[in-house]
């Protein structure tokens, strides 16, 4: 949502930059535990291509670390021999704790993680694949089980732009557009602007 930012500068002098940056977020732990059950390619001809299997979680707080234990359960007749693990984000890593997800059984996944200090759409959006070694089970065109995982984001403030410049001429306010996101408790035209360190002196706050 687009709100306007108002900045007064008091101890600015002209052509004086202002640099608006996300605010820090407060670090904390988290930890979940969820089920998840393949879906059976029984139904299908033959067993071939992938496992999809879309997790969505509950808030999380921003820039938070902490561990997520997936319970896969298998609904074949056969074993599911996993042969490796892999994650789109850097900020995440997945290990299978065994090394097949057995027959009419289960395995837990454990998904360590950081989620994200920054987000231009205030959640998280990520994938895991398990390589599976089809050549084991006998169904070769079997590939992998891919688990995309969703959050939002708690107590997240920042600004869609990681870095905006603005010159002051001649004037003490300026007014700013600027797309930000917010998943404070508090509005955002509740908040106060304050800047420290070489641009102590500026302040603002947010109009809708």
């Amino acid at each position: 949502m687009p709100f306007v930012l108002l900045v007064a500068c008091t101890r600015c002098s002209m052509a004086d930059e202002i640099v608006a940056v996300q605010a820090a977020a407060t670090s904390k732990s988290f930890a979940s535990e969820v089920t998840a059950e393949l879906p059976s390619k029984a139904g299908f001809v033959e067993y071939s291509g992938t496992y999809s299997v879309p997790i969505e979680l509950d808030s999380l707080p921003a820039g938070a670390e902490g561990v997520i234990r997936v319970h896969l359960v298998n609904p074949e007749d056969f074993d599911l021999p996993i042969r490796e693990v892999t994650a789109s984000c850097g900020c995440t890593r997945a290990e299978l704790m065994s090394d097949r997800i057995p027959a009419k059984g289960e395995a837990e996944l454990i998904i360590k993680m950081r989620s994200p200090a920054r987000s231009a759409s205030g959640g998280f959006f990520g994938r895991i694949s398990l390589l599976i070694d089809g050549e084991k089970v006998g169904h070769s065109q079997l590939t992998r089980i891919d688990i995309s995982l969703r959050y939002p984001v708690s107590g997240l403030l920042c600004f869609r732009t990681p870095l905006v410049t603005v010159s002051l001429v001649d004037t003490k306010q300026h007014r700013l557009e600027l797309p930000f996101v917010s998943t404070l408790g508090t509005k955002p035209t509740e908040l106060k602007i304050e800047a420290s360190g070489f641009l102590e002196g500026i302040e603002g706050h947010i109009d809708s």
